[in-house]
């Protein structure tokens, strides 16, 4: 047996000659106590200074390398991505019906702007039942389906309530022909 001195506590304790080398408290309570403080913050030797500090606001930012906070940005009116639109359900909307298109090997695309646009032309009307996006949730209907053969480009693209859209199917149905034809695109 050898005699050691604990780094933490700086008690006396006793090891075999084999441990001596890597024997450093002299208990489990020690170890974690030292664990502890070497781990934290500004005592841990990897600590880099923390996540940066908002130069508008003063708190801290939630990625490494940000000049802003989330929220000055957001009162800037920057955003965080291509496109320019919020993070909104339309455009997570957006993104998964381009992926699924993509999965699916559809021909053509169009872009969240060339949407709202054509729902503006319609005025925000399900072009089947007549009624307005504020009394329901307008989706995308392919006039020619996908299943069919249809594209995903916006002249293939019609306004049509869930409801309507799910009773459509599979069906070749063009409701914009008794809609107001020439002011589409």
């Amino acid at each position: 047996m050898v005699d050691l001195i604990c780094t933490v506590c700086e008690k006396k304790f006793s090891v075999y000659k084999y441990r001596k080398d890597k024997a450093r408290y002299c208990s489990y309570a020690c170890k974690y106590k030292d664990f502890s403080i070497l781990s934290a913050g500004e005592n841990n030797p990897a600590w880099t200074g923390g996540l940066p500090i908002c130069k508008d606001c003063g708190k801290r930012c939630a990625k490494y390398g940000a000049v802003r906070c989330n929220m000055c940005n957001f009162k800037l009116g920057k955003q965080h991505w291509k496109g320019g639109i919020s993070f909104t359900k339309e455009r997570h909307a957006y993104y998964d019906h381009k992926a699924k298109m993509k999965r699916r090997n559809v021909e053509g695309s169009h872009s969240q702007e060339e949407w709202e646009k054509l729902k503006k032309t319609y005025h925000y009307m399900c072009l089947c039942c007549k009624r307005q996006e504020s009394e329901i949730k307008l989706s995308k209907d392919h006039i020619i389906p996908i299943i069919v053969g249809g594209t995903d480009y916006i002249w293939n693209i019609q306004p049509l309530c869930r409801s309507c859209n799910s009773i459509k199917h599979a069906k070749i149905i063009d409701y914009r022909e008794g809609a107001f034809q020439n002011s589409v695109l």
